[in-house]
């Protein structure tokens, strides 16, 4: 695996093959809490990027980010695509799905759910809930 990465000759070397290799490597040693603590990060991080470009003015103010679930879903297929089952355990520790309001016409209701960041408290809460049912193989 990494020493024959490592052994590559130069002349396999690309403008672009360090960040490959590096990239390859990450993916290698990486564990399975690594990854799901940087998904944990990559899920804040797009629920606040889009609520940031959303509402240009509220950046410092009152309220908690959110985003639409179908804008989430796009920014974060990426990682999605990566491990499911690992998605799946950083995403119930870092958000929740609200249903969309009540005056929300029923063509317009998956569509206007909400993706909102859950609290430092409602994370642990969450991460300790999980914790028991997270170890079952799905292989």
């Amino acid at each position: 695996g990494a020493d024959l990465i490592i052994a590559l000759p130069d002349c396999c070397h690309f403008p672009g093959s360090s960040s490959l290799v590096t990239l390859l490597l990450r993916r290698l040693l990486e564990d399975e809490a690594t990854l799901q603590a940087m998904m944990e990060t990559e899920i804040r991080s797009q629920v606040t990027k889009i609520w940031r470009k959303n509402n240009p003015r509220s950046v410092n103010g009152p309220g908690q980010p959110k985003a639409y679930l179908k804008s989430f879903m796009k920014a974060v297929t990426p990682i999605i695509c990566r491990d499911p089952m690992v998605f799946v355990k950083a995403i119930s520790t870092s958000v929740k799905i609200e249903p969309p309001s009540a005056g929300s016409s029923s063509l317009l209701s998956s569509r206007d759910s909400q993706v909102v960041l859950l609290s430092p408290e409602q994370r642990i809460k969450n991460s300790k809930l999980l914790s028991p049912h997270v170890n079952v193989s799905v292989d």
